[in-house]
């Protein structure tokens, strides 16, 4: 496996902040900051950790651990929830509870049980909210209404410290993270296929088989088996680490420049994109798989797809900065928002189709300079 995968700068830690949801306060999340691009040149897509590496130098602070779970406010009010006497519809709901009161049993440093104990959490509290609809007539019991209101906020929650659990993992003093392939990615994979074949169904098993949380932080493989969550090269990677065991001869593929895609759904996220109104994905680096010349995009989950606008220039237009891309279009960052009137940018950046768009934009929006 030497060689094959990508290492870079270590990931800083991102700040927290409360979410508020009918008025009830929800625990800190963390989230990805955007730095002015003159510091920092990656939105939504964090540096990487030395996927060799097990044991650094420096020690992050995690935002939560087993042991905060055992005297944190928020878990102990989720852990009331419930009905008396709750019948075998609210099954699902213990099964939450009783994977929380297990976490909170785990020490800080066993990282592999706290992934898959988190991941299952994650699970069944997304299976819960499938399973309970909100009804047509809008009479249901209180108690299952208030568990209903609280999920969301507790799958960020959940979210967030598989996130802590994947970042501090890299810290712990000589893990060892030897894991079998998940069986779902294995699935209709014959020792006798061709290599094509091999690397086409290992591909549709990602896509189809793999519950996978894009969270924004990369994971290294060994993790990524168990948390099932990360970036895009979180998914590459993983795919070149069970291609490997699997005889596939595979390579990172790499677009290392800002670039603008169209809409559509990603691996892991339901959300058609990452800029203002979710018109575009707007990233500043891009990963993928190869097997003998064609691209397998993890992210994306297609096989070829077409090519993202590269970036062409930057501009700047009554003293805000704007991108332009060599399909014409245009984007403002986040950064840019803070000369222009409230709320006109959100998201990663938001996009115009034209320089004469954007400057009529920026001109009708523009903060009065002082």
């Amino acid at each position: 496996m030497t060689g094959k995968y990508v290492s870079i700068a270590a990931p800083q830690q991102t700040a927290a902040h409360t979410a508020s949801t009918n008025g009830k306060s929800m625990p800190a999340v963390p989230v990805l900051q955007r730095k002015p691009k003159e510091q920092e040149e990656m939105p939504l897509e964090e540096p990487q950790i030395d996927l060799q590496q097990t044991v650094l130098t420096d020690t992050p602070v995690a935002q939560r651990t087993p042991i905060t779970w055992r005297t944190d406010a928020y878990v102990a009010r989720i852990l009331t929830l419930e009905r008396s006497g709750s019948t075998e519809r609210f099954s699902k709901w213990k099964k939450v509870k009783d994977l929380m009161a297990a976490y909170k049993a785990l020490r800080d440093d066993q990282y592999v049980e706290r992934g898959k104990t988190l991941r299952a959490m994650r699970e069944k509290a997304e299976d819960w909210l499938v399973a309970h609809p909100v009804p047509q007539n809008g009479v249901e019991d209180t108690k299952v209404s208030d568990i209903r209101t609280e999920i969301p906020g507790l799958i960020t929650f959940i979210a967030a410290e598989e996130k802590d659990t994947a970042e501090s993992a890299y810290y712990g003093p000589g893990i060892a993270l030897d894991q079998s392939v998940p069986r779902e990615l294995k699935t209709g994979i014959s020792y006798f296929d061709s290599e094509d074949v091999k690397a086409r169904t290992l591909f549709n098993n990602f896509n189809n088989n793999l519950r996978f949380a894009y969270l924004g932080a990369r994971v290294i493989p060994k993790i990524a088996i168990v948390s099932r969550s990360g970036d895009c090269m979180t998914l590459a990677n993983l795919y070149l680490y069970v291609a490997e065991q699997l005889g596939i001869n595979a390579e990172l593929g790499k677009r290392e420049v800002t670039q603008l895609g169209g809409p559509r759904a990603i691996n892991g996220r339901a959300t058609q994109g990452n800029t203002h109104g979710e018109t575009h994905w707007y990233f500043q680096n891009h990963y993928w798989a190869i097997v003998n010349g064609v691209n397998y995009d993890l992210l994306y989950k297609a096989i070829n797809p077409d090519p993202p606008a590269l970036v062409a220039n930057e501009a700047t237009h009554n003293g805000v900065n704007y991108t332009v891309f060599t399909n014409g279009y245009c984007v403002i960052e986040t950064s840019e928002r803070g000369k222009l009137t409230a709320d006109t940018i959100q998201g990663q950046g938001r996009v115009f189709t034209t320089e004469g768009n954007v400057q009529e934009f920026i001109d009708g929006n523009r903060l009065v300079q002082q």
